[in-house]
């Protein structure tokens, strides 16, 4: 391709590429969005050329004059009267400058369209001198002494250039280079003068040499913007700042800043005439927007009032003049106006990789630069200040000249970016920027779309983020130092409002129109410093704001040395936090901070009260996931120093040694001396005192801890006024208030300081106060415990209490009672002066005790638990008492029930016990025993003597659930032999409860069992009703029952406890040997696994396999939960055949059972039942039966085998039958190829399912093995060849319409050609058939009387040999010729059904289903089509078809048979008209069976049967009926009884190709039915989903009833079909009965609406019939699934088999 391009080019011929200038200055270059761009293009030219001053002049149509030369007046006097400004047209546009004038190439570039300077140092490009075209046709330019004019070359489009030199003007004498534009429009000023002069004093800021510009109307000076510049000085670099761009392609080495003064001169004139853009009108503006970008967006609903709060004065209202007013001496007046600026300029060196360096010099024409500088206008808060006070003291402040100057704090978005001049790009901060960036073709934005442009562009915002930050660091040394030295708040308020306007000038909002601008500078500004953040004016001055904090009021607080955000700006740091957060966060004050603090310097008072309260205030949560810090390391850190006061001196305290604090109403005296571990008083009165113990696990002081303070700790330290052990007064104090304490307050006492003392303190309280003498008595102080109340007189020496309140105060004296003091004797001085002595018998002791009881203290009533005092009674032993003494738990109640146990009781000799007296409760609870221990009873019931022994057990039983249940141990108690239990001989004998079970149905298995009338008291003592499941299992497997009998109570007793059974159990039994089964006529004991339930219904698997009788379904279920399967699985019985063929072929004992068990293993594979790896063994395994004939046999009929139409079907010739591998058998789809090999073939045998079978393990076809080729002799009749070529054009389309999904060799539309299908008449055929059998060749010939040929390529021939001139051709013999040629492999019945349809008579073939008009039709009208269609595009005819002699015999008629429907095709819609279908269809079928009456005294034979197909040939035209039953056998076969619960046939249907094309149905059907119950024999079905399916199945039982009457004569009698017919009920739908997979289905509600009524009545007729014919439908299924003439043929050929049979039941 590229030579063939190289030679193209060469011979091509150049042409110009031709460009219309005009379209391309005016729709490109002139072509600019922004405003004033020619002036801003022609100032960036002269700043180029160094020029200083330039003069801009508008000039009218009335201009009287020329205009002024530069050392004319800045302000003359008019000439004429002023123009009207607003109304004028400006005629000519004039701009000059005295800077460089043009060299050559200036002039050179000057004319050449998109060359710019290539100066690197220049910002402006000649380029931009096509701007001037926006505005004029013909720009002038004069520069020196030498001219250039534009001009439009005969005002077409091609734009030239004139050159010349200026006359009498010599070149050294001008120092002007002017621009003239003579406007193409004449019009007023666009752009009011103010607005113009805004614009030129923005532009003049960064100029680098012009110092003035001057704008004139005609002679009248309008305006004049001068600029002054003071001194670069060097500004420090920060300590830690980066200076480089992010990709480190710019680094910034230094930066110098200096001030700036513009001065703007400007006439009443121009401000009088008003601006388009106000400072009200921006200010409105900057509110709209939203508040974004970095300082400014700490603009929060808290901040935004400081923010707006700012110096900066609001404009006054509008107070000018008139225009129309003043005169033309005042509208010259000048107004003066100035604005202080400080430009930053930072020196930026740039080192571009080399790519990237040579993409810019591509993209700008220039090379980037290796230095250049970024400039920033910073205005201070002071130079802010002054020039907006000026603006403020004249008229016109909502219009100053220095809106685009000044800082832009508002967000106005007045601060540009510069290129040279101002952009249309906002920087989002206060101030312009400036430097070389690149811009966009209109130069009104930065360029960053260009991949590399904008990496340059970007590292160069960059930079000025970097500016930003050495900006702002350095403006915070100065407020620094200006805060250092601030002494009054008022000081530090205006060095606060210095930092505010630093903040909203670095604000940082969004840029516009790319926000980019702005995020790129910000990312910059923040890291410029990673390590400290930004510095920040804080509470301690500034700071880097990695030390600084949030602020925090109750924080600061108690803080004082932590640097926080000023509280007027904290509002402002939240959001600046979250601004700043990805660099260096100003965080919130941490625990860090708080401790360190703490650990620095004590707190005092004020301060440690706001710091307790702050940490009582933290959400326990929080608490819980700090613990260390807010609690240990936060007390440890803590301390507060108290002042000396009148009675203390100073300390300081640590919280760490805090551990209670006060709390009125615990019993602590508030003006009493407190331990050193009490919080001061003056703290805890200013606390929530309630959150300090949660806080600090600190505990209110309580009187024990205090009392111990009092009276032992602080003992030495105590005043003697507050010694409780010497100080009566403080003492009787002390006690009262604690006895204020003790007790829960009254609802007329309680207050909101008082509370019930806990018994865990009052212990306490009891245990300090035990060996303290601290109550007054008679005899001094005492102990408590050595006190005594009043009221004990027993002896007069005891030290009585002399509290005077203790009589009175019934809260102190029961205090006083619990702390100890007496009100009774002691009982070691009763038991010595009373019992030793013999003075008090026990009943009278307990009475004493009695009445005392509610004084005796706890230890007192211990004592008397723990003392010998108590007799035992003789218990009949001797008829007395004893002497020795018990204690009272040694002894029970003197009950009758106690006496007859014979143990130990009480001896009472005063009247009878009574356990309900108030001695007997009192001796009770010294523990007098009520009843006897469990073990005591369980004891007696063990022991030998009988008749306690059972006491012992009633007594347990009859208390067990009030007394002995909780003391009852199974794992002790148990194991104790004391059940009476029956063993499996009968017998009796005291067991331990784990041997005994209370169901008597376990000793089957030898268990002992629970004496009968104690089984109802089984529970109480936790005797299993039943053996846990491994014993069952262990019995069972060490112990199998030994007869049938005792093993079917065996297994029945298990099914009941089989559902306690686990897993590790059933598998222990599928393991064991423990099923009885008779083997050989002997006893043998098997595993689960090796057995199945049942007798052996199948005789064959009754010899392979063991099976067991369980007598009982109960017992079944046991086997079946052991694993015993109810039959072999296929998978079983291929394993035991594959193993030894020939012993299993031997066992079966005959072919017929052998081949019923290859049907099942076929079955199992084709529904996948059989693995794989056993499929792979099939198919080399000799298992294959097949048949020859014998060799004695086929010796004595050698003769006969040349001649096929010999009835040997009749003769019986032996055969002998041998297995085999698949291999070796043969598949006989053709019979007559067969008959000639019968005696050298192993034939498989005829069966289509058995055939499939052996096929798919690698049987050959006979056909596949047989190679068929013909010789003819002599011609036959013509007219006989021509008419079964019609016959067989004409019949072929409806053979192949039942064919659609079998694949053919050719297209019917191809073969009914004349010249593709050919039809010979001969007088002879020999067929010569080649069969090859490995390396042996047997060749046999034939006479044939059809035969055909087709190579592929050319037409087929059919030769046919009639035997005569007149015969016809036996149609059998044609049809199997065609479709040996038609199908690249067939069966028997392709060839019956075509000879079928070849041999019948049309009406009978629609007779039996076929479409025959349609499909005939169908193809006759293509025919008819495309013949019409060739003539119509004048196609030449074919050949003619050969003539008909019209007296040759004709064929079949074709005339159509009267309309007789059969049976719809199931499912069919349920309506009367089915019925009559059906009756009808009987009807016809009983006239086809029955003879005739007799018409005179002759009869008529009856008609043929009608299996027998009308014919013109003999019978051997017919497939023998034995093949035909034979399948039809398969069919009835295949019916088999549904095992399953739920169908939901819908998940099963297929899309059947001949459905969609043909109208047929699926053989499945849409059912979702589930079974419910058997009902008559009958499994019963029910939709899914219906409501109460139960009681719907009751109602319809009789129904049901009847349809089983109907029903059973016709499965079991007629078609013989066993359990197959199932019954289903649905409430709509057209289903009558489905086939799944052999079970079928029949619906009851047909039957109801059609014949229940009838079958009621006892009028069977009408229903047999119609079930007939519906079961012979749904069993041809089980041989075609689709709904075509091969269906109907075999149901057909069913009903005819059968009708006998069901005419005994007519």
């Amino acid at each position: 391709m590229s030579a063939e391009r190289d030679a193209l080019w060469a011979a091509g011929v150049d042409e110009t590429v031709e460009v219309n200038q005009r379209a391309l200055i005016d729709k490109i270059l002139a072509r600019y969005s922004g405003e004033n761009t020619v002036f801003r293009e022609l100032l960036q030219n002269a700043d180029d050329a160094r020029s200083k001053t330039i003069e801009i002049r508008f000039t009218t149509a009335k201009s009287p004059s020329p205009p002024p030369t530069l050392d004319s007046q800045p302000y003359p006097i008019p000439h004429s009267q002023l123009p009207d400004l607003e109304k004028a047209n400006i005629t000519k546009w004039t701009f000059r400058n005295d800077g460089d004038r043009f060299r050559g190439e200036d002039w050179n570039r000057l004319k050449k369209i998109a060359e710019g300077n290539p100066d690197e140092s220049k910002i402006g490009a000649f380029v931009r001198f096509y701007a001037l075209f926006s505005v004029t046709e013909s720009p002038f330019v004069t520069s020196g002494d030498e001219w250039m004019g534009f001009y439009w070359k005969d005002g077409k489009d091609q734009l030239y250039v004139r050159r010349g030199k200026l006359p009498d003007a010599p070149a050294q004498d001008s120092v002007w280079t002017t621009f003239e534009m003579d406007l193409r429009d004449p019009v007023p000023l666009q752009t009011k003068p103010l607005d113009l002069a805004k614009f030129v004093a923005t532009s003049i800021t960064f100029m680098t040499y012009i110092r003035q510009i001057s704008v004139f109307v005609d002679d009248h000076r309008l305006f004049c913007v001068s600029k002054a510049s003071g001194l670069d000085e060097p500004v420090t670099w920060p300590a830690k700042l980066k200076n480089e761009s992010p990709m480190r392609y710019m680094r910034m080495s230094s930066a110098s800043s200096k001030a700036v003064v513009i001065t703007a001169s400007v006439t009443r004139w121009v401000y009088a005439f008003g601006s388009d853009s106000t400072v009200a009108q921006e200010k409105q503006i900057a509110k709209a927007k939203p508040a974004q970008g970095f300082f400014a967006s700490l603009k929060s609903s808290t901040f935004a009032s400081f923010l707006s709060g700012t110096t900066t004065p609001p404009p006054p209202p509008d107070n000018r003049t008139p225009l129309q007013k003043l005169s033309d001496a005042e509208k010259l007046e000048v107004v003066e106006r100035t604005v202080q600026l400080r430009i930053f300029t930072g020196e930026v060196g740039v080192k571009l990789p080399a790519k990237v360096a040579s993409e810019i010099e591509r993209a700008t024409r220039k090379r980037s630069p290796a230095n250049m500088t970024y400039q920033i206008v910073f205005t201070d808060k002071d130079g802010y200040d002054a020039s907006v006070k000026e603006d403020a003291s004249v008229d016109y402040a909502d219009i100053s000249v220095f809106q685009g100057v000044r800082a832009d704090l508002d967000g106005n978005g007045s601060a540009k970016l510069f290129i040279g001049h101002a952009t249309a790009q906002s920087t989002g901060i206060g101030g312009h920027h400036a430097s070389r960036f690149i811009p966009t073709v209109e130069r009104e934005a930065l360029d960053l779309v260009d991949a590399t442009v904008s990496i340059f562009n970007k590292e160069l915002l960059a930079m000025g983020g970097v500016l930003s930050r050495v900006i702002y660091e350095n403006e915070m040394q100065v407020i620094g130092q200006h805060w250092s030295k601030a002494v009054s708040d008022t000081d530090k308020t205006q060095v606060e409002e210095r930092f505010t306007h630093l903040l909203k000038f670095f604000a940082f909002r969004h840029s516009t129109p790319s926000p980019l601008i702005s995020h790129i500078t910000k990312g910059a500004f923040l890291a410029a410093s990673s390590t400290q953040g930004i510095t920040l004016l804080s509470t301690a001055g500034v700071k880097p704001s990695t030390d600084v904090r949030r602020y925090d009021e109750e924080l600061f607080g108690f803080l004082k040395t932590i640097p926080f955000l000023r509280p007027s700006i904290s509002a402002r740091a939240e959001s600046l936090l979250a601004t700043a957060s990805t660099i260096a966060p100003i965080r919130a004050v941490d625990m860090r901070d708080i401790l360190s603090e703490l650990r620095s310097r004590p707190l005092d008072e004020e301060e440690m009260v706001k710091c307790l309260k702050w940490r009582l205030s933290i959400d326990p949560a929080v608490v819980r996931q700090n613990p260390q810090a807010l609690t240990a390391d936060f007390l440890s850190a803590a301390t507060v120093f108290l002042p000396a006061g009148p009675t203390k001196t100073e300390r300081v305290i640590s919280l760490e040694l805090i551990e209670t604090y006060f709390q009125p109403g615990t019993g602590v005296i508030k003006d009493a001396p407190l331990p050193q571990h009490t919080l001061p008083i003056s703290l805890s009165n200013a606390l929530p005192v309630a959150k300090l113990a949660s806080a600090f696990l600190w505990r209110p002081l309580t009187p024990a801890p205090w009392l111990r303070f009092l009276a032992v700790d602080g003992i030495d330290t105590i005043a003697d006024d507050y010694k409780i052990t010497s100080s009566t007064t403080f003492a009787e104090r002390v006690l009262d208030t604690i006895a204020e304490a003790w007790e829960p307050p009254t609802s007329l006492m309680m207050t909101s300081m008082s509370s019930a003392m806990s018994s865990e303190e009052k212990s306490a309280l009891k245990s300090t106060l035990a060996g303290v003498a601290c109550i007054p008595t008679t005899l001094g102080m005492m102990t408590p415990s050595t006190a005594y109340f009043s009221n004990v007189n027993i002896f007069p020496d005891l030290p009585i209490v002399t509290l005077a309140r203790a009589e009175k105060n019934g809260a102190l004296q029961r205090m006083l009672k619990e702390l100890g003091v007496r009100d009774h004797v002691e009982l070691q001085l009763i038991f010595t002066r009373h019992i030793s002595s013999g003075k008090w018998s026990i009943p009278d002791l307990i009475g004493y005790f009695v009445s005392i009881k509610d004084s005796l203290t706890k230890e007192e009533v211990d004592k008397l638990k723990k003392t010998k005092m108590f007799f035992a009674a003789d218990n009949g032993k001797d008829g007395k008492g004893g002497s020795q003494r018990y204690l009272a738990s040694q002894l029970h109640e003197p009950t009758a029930e106690h006496i007859a146990l014979g143990v130990p009781v009480l001896e009472w000799n005063k009247g009878t016990w009574d356990s309900s007296s108030p001695p007997a409760r009192f001796t009770l609870g010294l523990g007098l025993l009520k009843h006897p221990s469990i073990d005591t009873l369980i004891g007696i019931a063990a022991s030998d003597d009988t008749q306690k022994r059972e006491a012992a057990l009633k007594y347990l039983l009859n208390h067990f659930d009030q007394h002995y249940r909780g003391s009852y141990v199974f794992q002790t108690h148990g194991r104790v032999a004391f059940i009476p239990a029956v063993l499996p001989d009968a017998s009796h004998r005291l067991l331990p409860p784990v041997e005994v079970y209370a169901n008597g149905e376990c000793a089957v298995l030898g268990f002992s069992v629970l004496r009968a009338d104690l089984r109802v008291e089984s529970r109480k003592l936790q005797i299993l009703d039943h053996p846990p499941p491994h014993q069952l299992v262990q019995k069972l497997v060490i112990s199998p029952p030994s007869t049938p009998e005792t093993q079917q109570k065996v297994f029945e007793y298990l099914a009941g406890q089989v559902a306690n059974f686990e897993q590790s159990h059933f598998a222990s039994l599928r393991n064991a040997s423990f099923i009885l089964i008779q083997r050989n006529e002997k006893p043998a004991f098997v595993k689960p696994s090796e057995c199945y339930v049942g007798s052996g219904d199948n005789a064959m698997h009754s010899k392979l396999f063991a099976f067991v009788e369980p007598g009982s379904p109960k017992a079944q279920s046991f086997l079946v939960s052991c694993g015993v399967k109810p039959e072999p699985t296929p998978q079983q019985v291929a394993d035991i055949l594959l193993h030894d063929p020939q012993a299993f072929f031997s066992l079966a004992g005959n072919e017929t059972t052998y081949l019923e068990e290859l049907r099942h293993l076929a079955t199992s594979v084709k529904h996948n039942r059989i693995d794989r790896r056993t499929q792979s063994i099939i198919r080399s395994a000799p298992i294959f039966l097949a048949s020859k004939i014998s060799t004695t046999s086929s010796t004595n009929n050698a003769a006969k085998q040349e001649d096929l139409d010999a009835e040997d079907d009749e003769m019986k010739i032996p055969t002998e039958v041998r297995l085999m591998k698949s291999s070796e058998a043969v598949i006989i789809d053709d019979l007559v190829r067969f008959r000639l090999f019968k005696e050298s073939v192993w034939a498989a045998p005829q069966e289509d399912f058995l055939e499939e079978f052996y096929a798919a393990f690698g049987s050959k076809t006979i056909s596949a093995l047989v190679e068929e080729s013909l010789s003819t002799s002599g011609e036959g009749n013509a007219v006989t060849a021509a008419q079964t070529r019609q016959l067989v054009i004409e019949r072929l389309p409806l053979f192949l319409h039942d064919r659609v999904g079998k694949p053919t060799a050719f297209k019917f539309a191809w073969f009914k050609s004349d010249e593709n299908f050919i039809v010979k008449s001969v007088k002879a055929l020999t067929v010569q058939n080649v069969l090859k059998l490995g390396r042996q060749n047997i060749t046999k010939n034939r006479r044939a009387s059809a035969g055909a040929v087709w190579n592929g390529k050319g037409p087929v021939l059919l030769y046919i040999a009639p035997g005569s001139h007149d015969a016809k051709p036996d149609l059998v013999e044609v049809a199997h010729a065609i479709c040996n040629v038609m199908f690249k492999q067939h069966t028997g019945n392709d060839s019956l059904l075509l000879s079928t349809i070849l041999s019948t008579e049309l009406r009978a073939l629609k007779r039996i289903g076929y479409d025959v008009d349609r499909i005939i039709g169908a193809h006759k009208e293509a025919a008819e089509r495309k013949r019409k269609e060739a003539i119509m595009r004048f196609d030449p005819p074919g050949p003619a078809s050969p003539p008909i002699n019209s007296s040759t015999p004709s064929l079949p008629s074709s005339a159509p048979a009267p309309n007789l429907e059969p049976r719809p095709p199931v499912p069919a819609p349920l309506s009367k008209g089915d019925t009559s279908v059906i009756k009808s269809s009987l009807d016809s079928w009983k006239q086809k069976l029955l003879p005739s009456k007799p018409s005179g005294s002759g009869s008529q034979a009856a008609p043929p049967a009608p299996g027998n197909r009308p014919s013109t040939g003999s019978s051997r035209d017919m497939t023998p009926l034995s093949n035909i039953d034979r399948n039809l056998d398969i069919a009835l076969s295949a019916c088999r009884k549904e095992s399953g619960d739920r169908i939901d046939s819908r998940s099963q249907m297929q899309t059947v190709k001949e459905a969609e094309n043909q109208g047929y149905c699926d053989s499945s059907a849409d059912a979702d039915i589930r079974f419910i119950k058997q009902i008559a024999g009958y499994r019963v079905w029910l939709q899914n989903g219906l409501d109460n399916p139960s009681s719907l199945i009751e109602s319809k039982t009789a129904s049901i009833e009847r349809f089983a009457n109907i029903l059973t004569p016709l499965r079991d009698q007629v078609f013989k079909i066993g359990d197959s017919i199932s019954i289903f009920y649905d409430v709509a739908g057209p289903l009558i009965a489905f086939n799944r997979k052999g079970s079928i289905f029949v619906n009851l509600r047909p039957f109801e609406q059609y014949h229940d009524q009838q079958v009621a009545r006892g009028e069977y007729s009408d229903a047999m019939s119609f079930w007939y014919f519906t079961f012979g439908h749904e069993i041809a299924h089980n041989l075609v699934d689709v709904h075509n003439a091969e269906h109907e043929f075999y149901f057909s050929a069913l009903c005819e088999k059968h009708l006998k049979s069901l005419a005994l039941f007519l």
